[in-house]
């Protein structure tokens, strides 16, 4: 697995490895060229040197060469070599150094086509290496002192005062010379090995430095994000409410801080709906089951009770597909708030949906003496998401029947406001809540004494209620004064 510190540890490191290299490469050049180019301009003035001693006196040649003044074209540990070639006259001229034997030895030409210095390295007869050039010269005449530079006696101006038809003297041609001239560039090299040595000894140096300091600046560098990481690991399912404070972090690290805490709030939701879900199940077919188990007791009790049998595989059908309806029901809920389903939209009858689900409460309401006083025009319609619709009607219902005082009446009423929406009451008398409790009925798992009673429900009856209403565009309210008061308000969905 790749290390975040370990790419860009070697990454660093070799990113500035590279550019020493880069920067020992050019610094050689540059010494190189520079140490040559000093080299060759010493070759350049011992040419010229040379050159002085040259002179053409009554058209010969001559060469004032002192053997004591120049030694090192005599011999020695580091002999040097010069040769000048007079082509015109045909002579040459060798250092003694040049002579090997009884054959004189030459020396490359090194002049460029235009007459310019053109440095050569070589390798000299016992082996050195050295380095050439040459330097076209002009030997100058015994008394050019006195002639200009046309070469005419007395210069361009001597010509001035001739008169027509006298004779010009033809200018003589003048004599050109080579003096080529070679050293041993050992100590050249010497040197360029000196510092490349050096650039070596210093390259290493600095990498090793280098890979200390990256090491370092990177784990100093990466320490918010481990102490992000660290912080982000203490957040599981049970402290999905927790938030990365971005106070301290890193600029780089605030975005990844932004989205992290996105993501748990989403997570915190969702698992937030999954309980909601959850409870919302077992709270809805807890009474469903209790009839069911009822039915089945019913059926075993009195076996040979054909019709009694009969009656009670009837009730536990009714129930079963009640509960199919509720289970649909809440996790289609679940689905809106998710936003993975839409809400239906579908025409339902107000009053006849109301008798329906009312019929699967009568023999519990009958035990307690209670009866439904249905207010709701029989034409009433509502187009709005039914399975929705049946889930709170059902929850509300189920409350009224728990909790009203025996042999009470509920009054269930629904008329079609101004607005188009539907306004939907269910009122009961109960001595079981009062108006201080209203702003807590629909909190999750409320309960208005410390303990629970026979008769409470599981808490969530309310709160689905309202999340149905929510989930439909509607909203709900709730009035205790003597008697407990709810009002759906739900629009048509067109």
């Amino acid at each position: 697995m790749r290390s975040i510190r370990g790419t860009l540890t070697a990454s660093l490191v070799a990113g500035g490895l590279l550019a020493s290299l880069g920067a020992g490469i050019a610094f050689h050049a540059e010494a190189t060229s520079a140490l040559e180019t000093q080299f060759d301009e010493t070759l350049v003035t011992r040419a010229r040197a040379l050159a002085a001693l040259l002179e053409e006196e009554g058209g010969k040649v001559g060469f004032e060469f002192v053997p004591a003044a120049w030694p090192e074209y005599m011999g020695g540990e580091a002999p040097e070599y010069f040769q000048i070639r007079i082509e015109a006259r045909d002579l040459v001229l060798r250092s003694p150094t040049l002579r090997v034997g009884e054959r004189p030895g030459d020396l490359p030409r090194g002049v460029a086509p235009d007459g310019s210095p053109r440095p050569s390295d070589l390798r000299f007869p016992d082996g050195r290496a050295g380095r050439t050039l040459g330097l076209e010269v002009v030997v100058p005449r015994d008394g050019d002192e006195d002639d200009g530079p046309s070469g005419a006696p007395g210069g361009p101006d001597a010509l001035d005062g001739a008169a027509a038809g006298d004779v010009v003297p033809a200018r003589r041609p003048r004599t050109v010379a080579l003096v080529l001239v070679a050293r041993s560039r050992e100590e050249l090299d010497r040197t360029l090995a000196a510092l490349r040595h050096a650039l070596l000894a210093a390259g290493g140096i600095l990498g090793a430095a280098a890979l200390v300091v990256v090491a370092l600046a990177v784990r100093r560098g990466l320490r918010p994000l481990a102490a992000f990481g660290e912080e982000v690991a203490r957040i599981d399912a049970s402290t999905l409410s927790r938030r990365i404070s971005d106070d301290d972090l890193p600029a780089e690290l605030v975005p990844t801080a932004a989205k992290l805490n996105e993501l748990l709030e989403r997570l915190e939701a969702a698992f937030e709906r999954e309980r909601r879900v959850t409870g919302n199940v077992a709270h809805e077919l807890r009474t469903p089951i209790a009839e069911l188990r009822a039915a089945v007791d019913v059926a075993r009790r009195w076996p040979d009770d054909v019709a009694l049998k009969d009656a009670a595989v009837d009730a536990a059908d009714a129930v079963s597909i009640r509960m199919r309806e509720l289970v649909c029901g809440l996790l289609r809920l679940a689905r809106i708030t998710s936003g993975e389903a839409a809400v239906g939209r579908e025409e339902v009858a107000v009053r006849a949906l109301v008798d329906e689900l009312w019929s699967g409460f009568a023999p519990v309401a009958a035990s307690r003496g209670l009866r439904l006083d249905h207010r709701t025009p029989d034409a009433l319609r509502l187009v709005t998401d039914r399975t929705l619709v049946a889930v709170a009607f059902t929850n509300l219902l189920d409350n009224a029947v728990r909790f009203a005082e025996r042999g009470s009446a509920l009054v269930c009423a629904a008329a079609e406001g101004r607005d188009g929406r539907i306004r939907w009451s269910l009122e009961n008398r109960t001595d079981a809540l009062s108006p201080d409790d209203v702003g807590h009925l629909a909190e999750p798992f409320w309960q208005k004494d410390g303990a629970r009673t026979e008769r409470d429900p599981a808490g969530l009856g309310l709160t689905l209620v309202r999340s149905v209403a929510t989930a439909l565009g509607g909203e709900v309210s709730f009035t205790v004064n003597g008697t407990f008061r709810v009002v759906l308000v739900l629009p048509q969905r067109t």
